[in-house]
């Protein structure tokens, strides 16, 4: 059972075994976010369309009925799934600088990224026996300069990338 979810370049899915903690890399995760059109004209859904269908930062367009909250019906939304999570807002903004402020609305933005990863995948990450826990001390002033490119483990150095420390780890 997933019980941490990192995201660097990609997604690592952690689940605790009888062995201990084991992760799970996911290469073809690809963000959903949604746009609704309030504006006066019937051509905003085309407008949306046009805009995005060549956007490098999209994967897929389509529409899908969706409601916007539990009072309302159900209407035809633009599903928006773009190529990884660096590219939510930037194609959030770009909608919302459609048209008049406030036609275009966006959902499924403003979530943290590992939350709207349990929520895409239908995850619970609640673990289902205790963790146990590592200690890492860092000065902070490594903390104030990112990226951390090296870590002593025990009395063994590891350096590298980011992506590298988190595997020695």
């Amino acid at each position: 059972m997933v019980y941490e979810i990192d995201y660097l370049d990609d997604v690592y899915e952690w689940s605790l075994t009888p062995d201990g903690p084991e992760y799970r890399r996911v290469t073809d995760y690809t963000p959903t976010l949604y746009a609704i059109y309030d504006g006066q004209g019937e051509d905003g859904l085309a407008a949306l369309r046009a805009r995005l269908t060549s956007s490098p930062r999209v994967e897929l367009l389509c529409i899908g009925k969706w409601r916007r909250g539990f009072r309302h019906d159900h209407e035809d939304t633009p599903t928006i799934e773009v190529t990884n999570l660096d590219a939510v807002l930037p194609i959030a903004h770009q909608i919302r600088k459609l048209g008049r402020p406030g036609e275009y609305k966006c959902f499924n933005v403003d979530f943290s990224r590992e939350f709207r990863y349990c929520l895409e995948n239908d995850l619970d990450p609640t673990p289902a026996q205790t963790p146990s826990t590592l200690s890492i001390e860092v000065e902070p002033v490594e903390l104030a300069n990112p990226p951390i490119t090296e870590l002593t483990i025990d009395d063994e150095t590891v350096s590298g990338s980011p992506t590298a420390i988190l595997h020695a780890v």
